[in-house]
């Protein structure tokens, strides 16, 4: 004997005289949500739009980020490249304490600060100390500054990465969110391309007497004989 067909079966249950009108009712529905289920998986697995918002975000991702650079010279005597799809600002020029005060603004809002500026700190581990006093600090790692060695770590919520030397009493200080990897890969960058000029005044802050001309030693011999 050959089995019934679904449509038959179901057929069947619905008409069974013997069986509640309450019961029917309630098979009904669950074939109709079962039905209505089904059909939704399928046109969403067959629209050609459902993965829009989600290819929409990586593109967004992907075309914060850039592979040229631009190089900036400070006037304090020192360089650095930094992408250029973002926009550099200096503040703080008037204050005597802080040699550099560069600002880097991405096109999210987020932005990028270096800091470098006179203080009390004999070291970077006292600074640390200091530091770690009010906030938790993670992934701590060794870097180079240039020349100078250097802290990198994370910390705060949502987190920023920082970067921090001290050499002379002068603070090296590079902070910037890392939302993305835009923004870390553009920190990194900043510190591997950094680079002191010949000009630096960076912890020289003694000034040269003016240096008498010839001529005014000349003068002065002149006295001397009259």
């Amino acid at each position: 004997m050959l089995p019934k067909p679904a449509a038959s079966w179901f057929h069947d249950i619905l008409l069974d005289k013997p069986m509640s009108k309450k019961l029917r009712l309630i098979i009904a529905v669950i074939l109709v949500v079962l039905l209505a289920a089904g059909l939704f998986w399928y046109f969403k697995t067959q629209n050609p739009n459902s993965g829009l918002v989600q290819k929409e975000i990586s593109i967004q991702e992907a075309g914060i980020g850039s592979s040229n650079y631009l190089t900036h010279d400070n006037f304090a005597g020192f360089s650095f490249q930094y992408p250029d799809n973002m926009t550099l600002k200096e503040t703080e020029l008037e204050n005597p304490a802080v040699y550099a005060s560069v600002e880097l603004d991405a096109a999210s809002g987020e932005t990028i600060s270096l800091r470098i500026y006179d203080d009390r700190f004999a070291d970077t581990d006292e600074w640390l100390n200091v530091f770690e006093a009010n906030n938790v600090i993670v992934d701590m790692s060794n870097v180079l500054w240039a020349d100078i060695p250097a802290k990198s770590f994370a910390t705060g919520t949502p987190q920023k990465l920082y970067t921090v030397a001290i050499d002379e009493g002068v603070v090296y200080r590079l902070e910037s969110p890392i939302s993305s990897s835009f923004l870390r890969e553009a920190h990194e960058h900043l510190i591997s391309s950094f680079q002191f000029t010949q000009e630096s005044t960076i912890g020289n802050q003694t000034q040269t007497a003016p240096e008498e001309s010839e001529d005014a030693y000349i003068t002065l011999i002149e006295e001397i004989i009259q």
